[in-house]
């Protein structure tokens, strides 16, 4: 049996801590109903609740430049038609889902080897449980149409993770295995920026994040770092072009 100081420790206990403290503390939301501009997103949407579909959500100006969130909406009519609280268990799962993610990449920017690391790891969790927990965060959470800030959240941290590990990886040497998995890698980050803008168009200024993720790691700009961040602004440039 782990001792209470190494079981409060262990990352499962403290991401259920996290999620905990989450749910917890936006439960009051899951009582209220649809409102504001849900009617324009959900309740009387036609590619949600009308005649049209998928097919226009991702071929017309119908998705409102976020298709993939409604997407998901449309899923969730599909599941429990109009009852609020099924979209607000959801919106609410997505923003602790989100928290986790930051705590973990939080985590991964901390110096390898550095002095009162344990105070750091803590520090992690804390900014973390900080940022879920902050008063300014009940817009996204209690709004059900604001499912696209949880949602995009949770692509563009798990972007920034993948590229954290990527250039872990791409500094600790070269051989073939490790090159297939820093393709991966990169690739799963390219593919979550993909996903994040499709979620909402503002998270195209992702490259920017991961160009600073860069140097936080090696302290300094590095030319291999920016040129793999290409794809990256040609997307958010795409994205920013057809949005406009």
């Amino acid at each position: 049996m782990l001792p209470p100081a190494r079981l409060w420790s262990r990352p499962s206990v403290l991401a259920a801590l996290l999620v905990g403290a989450i749910v917890a503390a936006y439960a009051p939301s899951l009582r209220g109903d649809f409102l504001w501009d849900d009617d324009l997103h959900v309740t009387a949407n036609p590619v949600i609740v009308g005649p049209l579909g998928l097919k226009e959500i991702w071929t017309t100006s119908r998705a409102n430049y976020f298709p993939l969130v409604l997407t998901n909406f449309w899923i969730q009519h599909a599941l429990w038609e109009l009852n609020p609280l099924g979209y607000r268990i959801v919106t609410l799962l997505c923003h602790a889902a989100a928290a986790v993610l930051l705590w973990r990449v939080l985590l991964a920017l901390l110096v390898p080897g550095s002095p009162r690391r344990s105070a750091a790891e803590a520090g992690a969790w804390l900014g973390a449980a900080f940022w879920a927990l902050h008063p300014v965060q009940v817009e996204s959470v209690a709004w059900i149409c604001e499912l696209k800030n949880t949602q995009s959240a949770i692509f563009f941290l798990a972007a920034i993770l993948a590229w954290l590990a990527w250039l872990r990886r791409s500094a600790a040497g070269i051989d073939g295995s490790a090159a297939g998995r820093r393709s991966h890698l990169y690739l799963l980050a390219l593919g979550f920026a993909v996903l994040a803008i499709l979620s909402k168009p503002s998270t195209v200024m992702l490259p920017v994040a991961l160009a600073l993720v860069g140097w936080w790691i090696h302290r300094r700009f590095a030319w291999r770092d920016l040129f793999a961040l290409a794809p990256f602004f040609a997307l958010s440039a795409l994205a920013a072009g057809w949005t406009i």
